[in-house]
């Protein structure tokens, strides 16, 4: 393995666990370009033969130049043995046809789990007299008959199909298709005194029940169990332990009477829960309770750990300013984000301060637009007003299916009258006062909204429908106040009257003047009412023409003087250095663009909510951070301004109006990357969100007037903000289901295909939802089609994707560096710097110790990568670095003396090269343990070593809470990486001199006798 170190080659690695997969290691040759390697003869033979049967074109061997074989014999009589192997495992499949099919009959990709079809002369014709059920098992597809077998399996990228289970005990859980059955196993093996296990969806949660009449099966041991064994949305949010499980008159589990689930326990299951203890605290839980849909929570708890957003945060805000006379800053509340911390901050109040005082309904029909609109309406028409814009930006569709019962569309419009006589705003004009040079909103007593029917028969119709919803300029007229519409999408085979039936569409469209996302709940909640009861409750309420009214009357001159020193000297003309294709000399776009899905895996999502709640930050504020360093490193700029939205709906009267609240906010990040780390950035983002929420209420178009240059002849609305962050969090899937006359009917939202419109040149959305245990994250980049091309987004998808796993996945803490020492470059591109960076290695000087030949490549070669791991790599300057790291460590801290016998556990990995280099570098003498042996053999050997020191990293270290204590220093790598304490003191690593006639290196051989034996390696055979 150091070989190639000393001549300034790279190392490949196989992952842990991997060497013995043919097909991973021919991919990592491959895809690394590997040269050199050494295996056993079965292994080639393996390998060899892999290479025969695989159906690509390219043999993954041709980079290969030299292979090395040794340690057996019989090479011939192997190779005879694996041929007749393979021979007899694949001849029960010849002559079959196999098809892994989603539920439309549409193969699947690979990794995906679909049902398996199988064609060929052993498919039977049908069922004997049962016509039914031979239509459900049997299928035409590509002019053959498939039997439907009902295994759901999953094609891996080697081609070979894994079963998963059985189709009838498959769930849906958040996108995620979910198999009951392996969860349950996973539960069984857990212990023999589990008896049974029935895991089953409640609402949009996974609950276990087990059974055990022993007190050794607790809940925290079950989810630490399967959080080793199952992604995390596998995991069961609720483990419910009984001693015996409920059974019906035949003896089988009876699931109605199992007990219903507790989910007060996930809120404080992680934390010691506290109760309330005075009136102030029990007042304030119960608010918290009742906006985050919990009936218990700690006072301890962190409002964002348990589900809350800065949304939650203002609604909070606004009920404490009605209650309790709140008058200070909700920057405090954010800070401070606990019950507790609240009730002080409340109790703190000075309540002989003025009262809060409320907006009340002030009864006009006609005045001054809001910032809000008055700023869609500008950006309409300077940036997308042009003869290249004939698509609208600025429409809001949201479809939903009729998926079970009946829904009148008689009944349906009259719901709809009611919703546009209780919200003003969808029946509110938009002109432009000439004479007062204003833009001015007016109520209209008529109900102008459209509504239309079309009938469909293919889903083609209908995602044209959806297309011209979305992106129509001509289907609202906002100086008529119709600015609403309802567009029923119905079957051929449905057309049946006055009536919708299952699988027919209702799409809502609303023009984003008169609506935002908040409103989608408000008008959610207000349709399943009216429809169900035929009635709307009119209170006197505030309007939305109310709001705009008071908005103008606030006093915002501490907010501009914020916002004044927050943007001072930012150069607001200047582009970013984006890798555009194209260029646009004015601010003007046609509004077309395109969309691209960033797959985040489990793992990575869960440790970044893992790294979030540790740093007791928002998720937005930590997606902030990233996609910051993320520019940075594209554009080399270190003052960057980011846009997001802020919901500023700031007071309690805001919470039921339908309307356009939405303002938009430049996030100017001004940092020395140089001597900022990301943990730095990202408690930098978190006092600069909670600054900003606090004075969220400047319009934006404000914002932009404070710096402007008189001489500034740029009419673009947007000088700070090219870039964005759409964040969007939710707590519960309340908007996705429309639940009418008792649940009777039921209509789905669907998600909408990616939209062909932006009105940024990039958008990174960010959708996360957190619902207790679950975390769901969704990520893409919206891209102006006016700038860039599809194949470079896609390349910067992947560039951002690479630089999440290096700050969430990295073996090494790399949120502790220097921001600029991050990288986006991608494995090719790593490939082709190694390629450029091959050179010959003289060796026409002495060969000297391989420690010593190490250090002078790492001159050489500094910037070179020395080390690859599946997505894991260093250069030879970090490599150089760490070692240092370590065994200056050793000789300080542990006083390791020279030809001093260290002994290292660790599985393969990059700590197994730093942890030898180490040792080496110290003048001690080397003994690799193997992690996989038994207990009893590592005892034995430690033994027999006497050593005093034993490496071991995250993977092994459990592996040695032995009883006895026979090793004097147990000595984690990691931490030491970890923590990067470097000591300056190298001097003492010069003070290391080893010779020839020094061991370097000792091994343990079986023995005739059944007990192991130490070999001894001299530097001197080394060397040579």
């Amino acid at each position: 393995m150091l070989d190639p170190l000393v001549v300034g080659a790279t190392v490949v690695m196989v992952p842990p666990y991997s060497q013995m997969d043919i097909n991973t290691v021919a991919s990592t040759i491959h895809k690394h370009t590997v040269t050199f390697a050494l295996f056993t003869p079965t292994y080639t033979v393996a390998l060899q033969q892999y290479c025969e049967s695989s159906s690509t074109k390219e043999s993954p061997l041709l980079t290969l130049q030299l292979i090395c074989n040794g340690g057996e014999q019989n090479l011939m009589k192997m190779m005879f043995k694996v041929v007749l192997f393979l021979r007899s495992y694949f001849a029960h499949t010849i002559g079959y046809d196999c098809q892994v099919l989603d539920d439309y009959l549409q193969p699947i990709v690979v990794g995906d789990i679909g049902e398996l079809h199988i064609a060929g002369k052993g498919v039977f014709a049908g069922y004997l007299n049962r016509e039914d059920l031979t239509k459900k098992a049997l299928i035409e597809y590509k002019n053959n008959t498939y039997y439907k077998t009902g295994d759901l399996v999953k094609i891996d990228e080697h081609g070979l199909i894994h079963f998963i289970g059985r189709k009838d005990f498959q769930v849906k859980l958040r996108g995620q298709r979910i198999e009951i059955g392996e969860i349950e196993q996973i539960i069984l093996n857990f212990s023999s005194q589990v008896t049974h296990c029935v895991v089953i969806k409640y609402k949009d949660h996974l609950i276990a029940y087990v059974e055990s009449s022993t007190t050794e099966v607790i809940e925290d041991k079950l989810k630490e169990h399967c959080e080793k064994h199952l992604p995390q949305y596998m995991i069961p949010s609720l483990f419910i332990i009984m001693k015996k499980f409920p059974v019906n008159a035949n003896g089988k589990l009876d699931r109605h009477r199992l007990p219903e689930p507790d989910f007060t326990k996930i809120a404080s299951s992680d934390q010691l829960h506290v109760e309330p203890h005075d009136q102030l605290e029990i007042d304030i839980h119960n608010i918290w309770c009742e906006l985050l849909g919990l009936k218990k929570i700690s006072v301890l708890a962190n409002l964002f750990s348990i589900g809350g957003n800065s949304l939650v945060l203002m609604k909070l805000f606004s009920q404490y300013q009605i209650k309790y006379n709140y008058t200070q800053s909700i920057a405090l509340l954010f800070q401070q984000s606990t019950i507790r911390k609240h009730s002080q901050l409340l109790q703190s109040t000075n309540t002989s301060q003025q009262q809060f005082k409320r907006w009340t309904p002030l009864h006009i029909n006609e005045g001054q637009s809001s910032y809000a609109q008055e700023r869609i309406w500008l950006d309409e028409q300077m940036r997308f007003n042009s003869v290249n814009s004939q698509i609208a930006i600025y429409n809001i569709p949201f479809l939903y299916r009729l998926t079970h019962g009946q829904l009148s569309i008689e009944r349906l419009q009259q719901t709809l009258t009611l919703l546009i006589k209780k919200h003003s705003i969808l029946r509110t004009s938009l002109i432009y006062d000439q004479e007062k040079q204003y833009l001015k909103q007016i109520i209209n007593e008529t109900y102008n909204y459209s509504f239309e029917e079309t009938i469909i028969s293919n889903d083609d119709q209908l995602q044209d429908i959806i297309k011209y919803e979305e992106t129509s300029n001509k289907i609202f007229d906002l100086t008529n106040g119709k600015v609403f519409r309802c567009h029923l999408i119905r079957q051929e085979r449905n057309d049946k009257g006055n009536i919708l039936n299952e699988n027919d569409f209702i799409l809502f469209n609303i023009h984003h003047s008169a609506f935002d996302g908040t409103s989608i709940e408000i008008f959610i909640n207000d349709f399943e009412f009216a429809y169900t009861n035929g009635q709307l409750t009119i209170e006197n309420e505030l309007t939305y023409l109310d709001y705009s009214k008071y908005e103008r009357q606030m006093d915002m001159t501490q907010t501009r003087q914020y916002w004044s020193q927050l943007l001072e000297g930012y150069d607001r003309e200047k582009q970013l250095r984006l890798p555009y294709e194209y260029h646009i000399e004015t601010s003007q776009r046609s509004g077309h663009g395109g969309h691209i899905d960033i797959q985040l895996d489990s793992d990575l999502i869960h440790r970044m909510s893992l790294y979030a709640n540790q740093l007791n930050i928002s998720m937005f504020q930590l997606c902030l951070s990233c996609y910051y360093v993320y520019l940075f490193k594209l554009t080399h700029d270190q003052d960057l301004c980011i846009g997001s939205v802020n919901s500023n709906r700031y007071r309690h009267e805001l919470q039921p109006i339908m309307g356009m609240f939405v303002n938009l906010l430049p996030y100017r990040i001004k940092l020395d990357v140089r001597k900022t780390s990301f943990d730095d950035l990202v408690k930098y983002i978190q006092h600069l969100s909670s600054e900003i929420l606090s004075n969220g209420h400047l319009p934006y178009q404000e914002i932009i007037q404070l710096h402007k240059d008189t001489n500034e002849i740029s009419s673009s609305l947007l000088p700070y903000v090219q870039t964005m962050l759409q964040y969007d969090q939710q707590e519960s899937s309340n908007n996705h289901q429309i639940h009418l006359d008792n649940d009777q009917t039921c209509l789905s939202r669907l998600t909408l295909s990616s939209s062909s419109t932006t009105k940024f040149d990039l958008t990174l959305n960010i959708f996360y939802r957190s619902e207790l245990s679950m975390k769901q994250l969704d990520c893409s980049f919206d891209y102006s089609l006016d700038l860039f091309k599809e194949k470079t987004i896609e390349i910067m998808t992947k560039r951002f994707e690479k630089l999440l796993i290096e700050l969430f996945q990295s073996s090494f803490n790399k949120s502790k560096q220097p921001l600029y020492e991050l990288s986006l470059i991608l494995p090719y591109e790593q490939k082709i710097f190694n390629d450029l960076n091959q050179t010959n290695v003289n060796f026409d000087y002495p060969i000297k110790c391989i420690h010593h030949e190490f250090i002078q490549r790492s001159e050489e070669y500094s910037q070179k990568v020395s080390i690859i791991l599946d997505e894991q790599s260093l250069t030879y300057s970090e490599l150089f670095y760490y070692v240092q790291l370590v065994s200056i460590h050793l000789i300080k801290n542990f006083n390791v003396k020279l030809q001093e016998i260290i002994c290292q556990c660790v599985e393969r990995s990059l700590e197994m090269v730093i942890g030898i280099l180490s040792i080496l570098m110290t003048g001690g003498i080397y003994c690799p343990l193997n992690p996989q042996d038994p207990e009893m053999r590592l005892l034995t050997l430690l033994h027999d070593t006497q050593a005093k020191h034993l490496l071991l990293h995250r993977m092994t270290k459990e592996k040695f809470n032995f009883k006895e204590n026979i090793i004097e220093n147990l000595i984690n790598i990691d931490e030491i990486i970890l923590e990067n304490n470097f000591i300056d003191n190298e001097h003492c690593l010069s003070n290391v001199n080893v010779n020839k006639d020094d061991i370097a290196y000792l091994i343990f051989t079986s023995g005739s006798t059944g007990k192991p034996k130490g070999v001894s390696f001299f530097w001197f055979f080394v060397c040579k």
